[in-house]
Order: C-alpha cells, then sequence, then structure tokens
C-alpha cells in the first residue's frame, strides 16, 4: 500500500482551504489592517454578509449566443455577445429545475461586486459565491464551458440544476442526448465534486420510468445527491425498487424521483407575485458599480486568476 498516498488523503485541506491557499496574485495581498470590515468584523460574520450578497441563491448561468436578444428592463449589455450571462431566479432554491426565460423572469444580479474590491474579499468571497449558490444550466456544452473558464473555482462547485430538453437551442443539436447516465457521466468528468445534481427530463422517451438501473449509476463518484423530475407518471412499485436498489448498491448515496413534475415546471414560468418582487429587487449597486469604492483594487486588477464575468456586476 501506497502510504504516501493514504497521508496525503488523510491530510486533505477542504476545498474552500485549498484554494485560499492555491490562489496566486501577481502582486502582495494587503492584510487591511485599517479595514474595520476584515479586522473587528470576525470571520463567520462577513461570511453571514457574503451570503447575503451574492449566496445561497438558485442562478440560472449560460453562454449567450449570436442572435439571443434581450428586450426586457435591465438585460445584460449586447457587447456581451457571446458571453456568461447570469440572472438570480426568484423562484427560490427549491424550484424545479428550468431554463431562463425573459418574458417570466425579470432580469436579478448576484451583488458581488466587493469581490471587485481587493484581494482579501476575493479570497474570502469566492468560495461562497460557488460553494453556495445552486447553477442552473440549459445544457450539457454549458457546463462544459462553463468548467473549463472556472477551472480554477471548479472544486468548489457543490450544486447543479440541468434542464433536459426536448427540443434543441439553436446550434446545440450535437448535445441532445436520451440517456440519462450520458448527463450524469458529462458532470461526473468535468465537475467531479458536485454533491447535489438535480434533473429535469422533458424528454417524452422519459415520461416513464421504465429502466430502473439507468437512474441509478453505478460509478462510485456520482453525487452524493440526486434528484430526478419525470414529466411523467412512476409507480409505487418502481419508486420501491429504485430505493431498494440504491440501499444495495450506494448506501451512501441518495436518489429521488419527482413524477408528474410538469405541473411543478409551469409554476416556474408566469409572473411572479409582488412579494416575490420585493424580494428580489436589484439594487442600484446591482446594476452599476462605478462608484463602488474599489479599496486596494489595482491588486485584485492584476490577478491571475479570473473568473467568468458572471461573477461580477452586469457592466
Amino acid at each position: 500500500m501506497d502510504r504516501s498516498l493514504f497521508r496525503e488523503r488523510q491530510y486533505q485541506l477542504p476545498p474552500a482551504e485549498q484554494f485560499r491557499r492555491d490562489v496566486k496574485f501577481t502582486s502582495p495581498t494587503h492584510q487591511q489592517r485599517e479595514s474595520p470590515f476584515f479586522t473587528t468584523l470576525p470571520a463567520e460574520i462577513r461570511r453571514m454578509i457574503y451570503i447575503e450578497l451574492f449566496g445561497s441563491q438558485l442562478v440560472h448561468v449560460y453562454f449567450r449566443q449570436y442572435g439571443e436578444t434581450y428586450d426586457r428592463e435591465g438585460a445584460p449589455s449586447d457587447a456581451k455577445i457571446p458571453g456568461w450571462v447570469h440572472c438570480v431566479c426568484r423562484r427560490g432554491r427549491e424550484a424545479v429545475p428550468h431554463c431562463h426565460d425573459e418574458e417570466n423572469h425579470k432580469w436579478c444580479y448576484l451583488s458581488a461586486s466587493i469581490l471587485r474590491t481587493c484581494q482579501l474579499a476575493y479570497i474570502e468571497g469566492i468560495p461562497t459565491l460557488y460553494q453556495t449558490n445552486i447553477l442552473s444550466f440549459r445544457c450539457p456544452r454549458d457546463i462544459i464551458s462553463f468548467q473549463v473558464q472556472v477551472r480554477h473555482f471548479s472544486t468548489l462547485l457543490r450544486s447543479i440544476d440541468l434542464y433536459i430538453s426536448s427540443w434543441d437551442l439553436e446550434g446545440q443539436r450535437r448535445w441532445i442526448v436520451r440517456d440519462p447516465t450520458d448527463y450524469l457521466g458529462i458532470l461526473i468528468q468535468v465537475l467531479n465534486c458536485l454533491k447535489n445534481v438535480r434533473f429535469y427530463f422533458e424528454c417524452e422517451i422519459w415520461s416513464n420510468a421504465h429502466d430502473i438501473s439507468k437512474l441509478q449509476p453505478p460509478r462510485r463518484d456520482s453525487p452524493m445527491h440526486q434528484h430526478f423530475f419525470l414529466p411523467g407518471d412512476i409507480t409505487e412499485d418502481v419508486d420501491e425498487e429504485i430505493q431498494r436498489n440504491l440501499k444495495n448498491r450506494h448506501s451512501n448515496r441518495i436518489i429521488k424521483v419527482t413524477a408528474n413534475a410538469k405541473e411543478l415546471l409551469s409554476g416556474c414560468y408566469g409572473e411572479p407575485s409582488d412579494v416575490e418582487d420585493e424580494d428580489y429587487l436589484p439594487s442600484s449597486s446591482d446594476t452599476d458599480d462605478s462608484d463602488t469604492e474599489k479599496g486596494d483594487s489595482e491588486d485584485s486588477e492584476d490577478s491571475e486568476v479570473e473568473g467568468p464575468s458572471w461573477i461580477m456586476l452586469q457592466d
């Protein structure tokens, strides 16, 4: 037995701590000894502030293609074509996996401008951004491209939603697959630290869950929690068989199947209530950070580690 490998695994740091150790900047990081935010507030309180600003949300993330135009107030600038865009979903984290639809989703953004102020805020805040949010994707291509963009942060990701449509996005035909294990395999290959994965299958071929084995990927590195939403019916016997097989094969895995999810999906479209609007109204800092105090931003601008534009405010 390779004892050095055992020791390496035994003392492996949590992803957030490993990220903070590995991150590199082209200029030294100031300790912000004159900043009340860092010197007065304990780390736990600072993390609560980060979560309030840009954490614990359901966030639609996708790569905007040429030809995709938006007309609603607050929409991303056309200068970002092609490029990453994001929108905080006002339906909340429990909503069924679904696509962003401008007609039914007002544009709301994460208030992440603090990540630009200094290197210390960047180092502290990035783990909160990636570990606490659920990132919702509309196709496998976006997941793979996103992972390439955030390769420095990919070990921090915990929760992913994927809406699997029966129709293909323009230019995405080659990414349409019918087997759920194919999608799960893609996620496992590019994001091997995931703890929660949720799928919505719009495909008619999966209107009924007959092939139980395909809902239970045999790989031991598959995500801990897997939730499949199916548009069709599923019998109690099928559900019991899933759980029985799961218990026999992977005691540390949780697989849940929700049938007749079309009704749940329909609730994700249509305008939210006024109360939901008030909860998610973007502040002025969400749309214009030109007057944001920069602190020692010269340091952060020289960072060798750059995330995609979705982690920052819309310009």
